[in-house]
């Protein structure tokens, strides 16, 4: 049966994951999401409703992490996080401008999908089944010359 022949089903179930699109459960964006010191991680924080991550989110996250190679444990005792999971914290912890887009499914209902744009990175993140969310993380064209406010220049890339 076909995914259009399947009245019942969720669309959201059916519908393919988009390339780079990475799934993180909710210790684990705590974590990434706590690991920023600054104004833009508390800011990020606040917005997403995410908790300042305890000792044990933190422990749970950073095993979780570790398992899928997100996460790296030096002899010195410092942790690095890469990948994918480094640039959703970079994202979260340099972010400038944050929005907030509620969507529709075709069956009508509702989500929300958060978008965090900063210098370098915009991460689109939607909060998902189970506590998981969806980060998709790429770079940020918004911040070239000439200023977004000059009116007599074009912002649109050649390919769009």
């Amino acid at each position: 049966m076909s995914t259009d022949e399947s009245s019942d089903a969720n669309p959201l179930l059916l519908a393919p994951i988009p390339e780079g699109t990475v799934g993180f459960g909710l210790a684990e964006m705590t974590y990434l999401a706590s690991r920023g010191t600054g104004d833009a991680a508390r800011l990020s924080r606040d917005f997403l409703g995410l908790k300042d991550a305890d000792e044990r989110i933190s422990f749970l996250a950073a095993s979780a992490l570790t398992a899928r190679g997100f996460l790296t444990g030096h002899p010195n005792g410092d942790l690095e996080v890469r990948a994918s999971a480094a640039l959703l914290q970079l994202a979260l912890g340099t972010a400038t401008r944050w929005t907030r887009v509620g969507v529709l499914s075709r069956t009508g209902d509702p989500a929300v999908v958060y978008v965090l744009q900063g210098p370098a990175l915009v991460a689109m993140v939607e909060p998902a089944a189970l506590a998981t969310w969806w980060a998709t993380i790429g770079t940020c064209l918004l911040y070239t010359s000439p200023s977004p406010r000059d009116g007599l220049l074009s912002r649109m890339p050649s390919s769009a």
